[in-house]
């Protein structure tokens, strides 16, 4: 029995259109595995900002 996925978001205002794109990646593996029992996914928004060093 499989359980329904888990979407959480990270930086990301959730949409249909997040949404849909989860529930497709999710499914990817699936074709592959049959005895996956459960799904935990965390969309994340990459930002494009990288820490900066500190001059001395």
């Amino acid at each position: 029995m499989q359980a329904e996925p888990i979407l959480s978001y990270h930086n990301i205002d959730r949409s249909s259109a997040v949404d849909d794109l989860g529930h497709r990646r999710i499914e990817m593996p699936e074709r592959h595995h049959d005895r996956i029992t459960g799904r935990e996914v965390t969309l994340e928004f990459a930002s494009s900002r990288h820490p900066q060093a500190s001059s001395i």
